[in-house]
């Protein structure tokens, strides 16, 4: 059996000490800052794709306590921890994404960080998510970013690691009715620097817009219409019949995303 996250499935504790990091940390800061601009109303439901042992989605719960979290987890023993230290507004589900059919509610927000590139299908992933998710719900994902060397190389060979395909996955969003609001790269210093200091920081503000340089990739979607393409009035029918709306449904605006903005009707390229 293929391991669902690299060494790691059965030590949840070491698992979680190790997520305890200046990556991480920085990881937590830039999605809090995006579920800021999202501006979800209160009580609004936000998803976590692999939540894992709760590191990220726990600092959220405490962070937002006007929102409520949920994660999807395929290792029990993840959720299990993760659930001792969850707050009030914080739940977890054994699950995957593409089995996570006990959600009660649509999420308005939908995060994954780092899971992706350990998913087997894209195109099932994305069609769980669209089937799950509220209208005009967002999507922030980030992902290793495989065209710097070191991350590709790492990817490629690591245990129960593969490389993550922007481009391709961009691809078929669109085909499910995901529009690309926005991509970047992020991160320059490793998992392995727990607090790095003043100058380092600075370093990795500049160097990690340069592409071949960032360890992590971004993605921002919102939830409507599929457009372009041979199936793309099937698509667009699909979305109103699912989501109960007439016509197209418009996303909100693009506030605060350092990064490339992708103009609606624009085909996606290499990130």
């Amino acid at each position: 059996m293929q391991p669902l996250n690299s060494t790691y499935d059965d030590n949840p504790e070491r698992y979680d000490r190790l997520r305890d990091c200046w990556l991480n940390r920085r990881h937590e800061e830039f999605i809090a800052a995006r579920l800021n601009c999202y501006q979800r109303p209160a009580d609004s439901l936000v998803l976590e794709i692999g939540s894992g042992t709760g590191w990220l989605l726990n600092r959220l719960g405490a962070r937002f306590p006007a929102l409520r979290f949920a994660g999807v987890e395929p290792i029990a023993g993840y959720v299990e921890y993760a659930q001792k230290n969850a707050a009030p507004n914080v739940r977890y589900l054994a699950s995957t994404l593409e089995q996570a059919d006990a959600l009660a509610e649509s999420p308005r927000a939908v995060l994954s960080n780092d899971v992706l590139h350990h998913v087997p299908s894209y195109e099932e992933a994305l069609r769980a998510a669209a089937r799950l998710a509220a209208p005009a719900c967002r999507w922030l994902a980030i992902e290793p970013n495989c065209k710097n060397l070191y991350t590709f190389v790492k990817q490629a060979t690591g245990y129960g690691e593969q490389n993550f395909w922007p481009g391709r996955f961009r691809r078929m969003a669109a085909r499910e009715g995901w529009r690309l609001d926005g991509k970047g790269h992020l991160f320059l210093v490793p998992p392995s620097v727990d607090q790095p200091p003043q100058w380092m920081q600075a370093i990795e503000r500049f160097g990690e817009r340069v592409p071949f340089l960032a360890g992590g990739v971004y993605l921002e979607f919102t939830l409507g219409p599929a457009a372009g393409g041979s199936d793309g009035e099937q698509n667009r029918r699909h979305y109103e019949s699912r989501h109960h709306v007439a016509g197209p449904v418009l996303h909100g605006e693009n506030d605060g995303v350092v990064g490339e903005r992708v103009a609606v009707g624009q085909h996606p390229d290499a990130v």
